[in-house]
């Protein structure tokens, strides 16, 4: 295996992969300090008095959130923005026929007939059931504009939702998402999920968002917490 040196040659793939070696470097430092402000953040959305809500948003996390925290932590925002995207558009997706089926076979029918639509496609049916409000289809909205723009390079796309619309080339993309923290489209996308599954599985949701349980232990949370989960 060769080993590379910039040194050789400043301006060729040495330097390159040097840039890379030390971005990730830089990135993995930083890491439990993401993490504990997730843990912050979650605890701030979730309080520890309302212990069964606040259990099932663990859950969700645990399934579905894992790829996406390890993401964050490294800093990595665009590919945070894609995939929140795909998750909330698949698991809306996937809840959409039942919601409106009566049975298995008109479940098949509407599955069918919007396989082919997106994420902004079928939001006005979330919010036309009271599932979603005027808020979460004006968030998903962003997000889609986001993801489209990330994908697409377009970075009018890109400035206008992130940027004020300033004029900026689409190389410059990746340096604008460096800095953009992903907090709270985590969070966000975090809560319109579990309106679905409070939705699509009521009898558990409604005990869980009306349960103020007491706490059983005192939740903080801090980096050296974080460093000894990861560690």
């Amino acid at each position: 295996m060769e080993n590379f040196n910039s040194e050789k040659n400043p301006g060729g793939i040495e330097s390159t992969l040097k840039d890379v070696a030390l971005y990730n470097k830089e990135a993995f430092v930083k890491l439990d300090e993401r993490l504990a402000y997730f843990l912050t953040r979650f605890n701030q959305e979730f309080p520890v008095k309302y212990f069964l809500r606040k259990f099932a948003a663990e859950a969700v996390i645990f399934m579905q959130f894992r790829e996406i925290l390890s993401l964050y932590g490294f800093g990595n925002s665009g590919a945070v923005i894609i995939e929140l995207h795909a998750m909330l558009e698949k698991s809306a997706m996937m809840q959409l026929p039942k919601m409106l089926g009566k049975d298995d076979k008109s479940e098949k029918v509407i599955e069918l007939l919007f396989e082919k639509k997106n994420l902004i496609d079928i939001a006005p049916i979330f919010l036309s059931y009271g599932i979603w409000s005027a808020e979460d289809i004006k968030f998903i909205s962003k997000l889609s504009k986001i993801r489209n723009g990330i994908a697409h390079k377009n970075a009018k796309l890109i400035s206008n939702a992130l940027n004020d619309g300033e004029e900026m080339h689409f190389l410059d993309i990746r340096y604008l998402l460096e800095e953009y923290d992903t907090i709270e489209h985590i969070m966000s996308t975090l809560i319109i999920m579990m309106k679905i599954f409070e939705y699509t599985s009521p009898d558990t949701f409604l005990l869980i968002s009306q349960s103020s349980a007491p706490p059983a232990t005192d939740n903080t949370s801090s980096a050296g917490e974080i460093e000894s989960c990861v560690s």
